[in-house]
């Protein structure tokens, strides 16, 4: 299964760690995909969101946001 994390740089990872690297370490046979951009608001989401479907084709995707609004 391939599972998509789209959000702002706590997805990302930029700031005390990574949890999308936790759920990938626990689902080894999974692709696991951090799609985190850093600044990023739920705006910007709005407009990534369509390409980054279209990029990874995913199974599951989480969309998270909410530190930059």
């Amino acid at each position: 299964m391939k599972i998509v994390f789209l959000g702002d740089s706590l997805t990302w990872g930029q700031y005390g760690g990574n949890f999308v690297d936790v759920v990938a370490s626990h689902l080894p046979d999974h692709e696991i995909i951090n799609a985190g951009v850093g600044g990023d608001t739920v705006y910007n989401l709005y407009q990534r969101y369509e390409s980054v479907v279209d990029e990874y084709d995913p199974d599951v995707m989480f969309v998270m946001v909410g530190g930059n609004d």
